[in-house]
């Protein structure tokens, strides 16, 4: 089922929920009592929706101290297909380059960790390359920036000629 039958289906349920049965004698209900069944039942739907949220929050928060390790550092993974990818890790001061398929784990080579060069760029260069990217945003909101540095120069310049 797609998306839009999924919400159809719902919503349609909720709709006949509120109605009588034809088997039960039928009661009048006020409006003022359906507007507030309408609250109830939309009001339990976003706890539900909240609970499940946080719980699968916390899930992944207890999870991921089951994955991590305390003698294995994982440095890099590098997809290369659907089902293989190379692998950078660190163990026993030994780094480890590994490939790694469904099937299959082979090491290709192993480096002693002093040999091998670990880059750690600084916020500031991530944030450039960031920008050089995707940086028609920011070049205008530059132009647009210096537009009104120029106005502000140029009205300034005309109070200091009154004066």
């Amino acid at each position: 089922m797609n998306k839009k039958t999924n919400i159809l289906v719902v919503l349609i349920f909720l709709t006949l929920y509120g109605l009588p049965v034809h088997a039960i004698e039928v009661v009048e209900s006020s409006p003022i009592k359906i507007v507030f069944q309408l609250i109830f039942y939309i009001t339990m739907f976003t706890v539900v929706i909240f609970l499940t949220i946080w719980g699968t929050k916390i899930v992944a928060k207890n999870y991921k101290g089951f994955t991590s390790s305390k003698y294995i550092d994982l440095l890099d993974v590098m997809n290369l297909s659907s089902g293989c990818k190379i692998v950078i890790t660190r163990i026993n001061q030994k780094i480890y380059i590994l490939a790694v398929t469904n099937n299959n784990t082979n090491i290709i080579d192993v480096i002693e960790a002093d040999e091998f060069p670990i880059r750690e760029e600084k916020f500031n260069g991530y944030l450039n390359n960031y920008l050089d990217k995707n940086g028609n945003i920011y070049k205008i909101n530059k132009k647009i920036e210096s537009l009104f540095s120029n106005l502000k120069d140029k009205e300034g310049k005309k109070d200091e000629k009154k004066h």
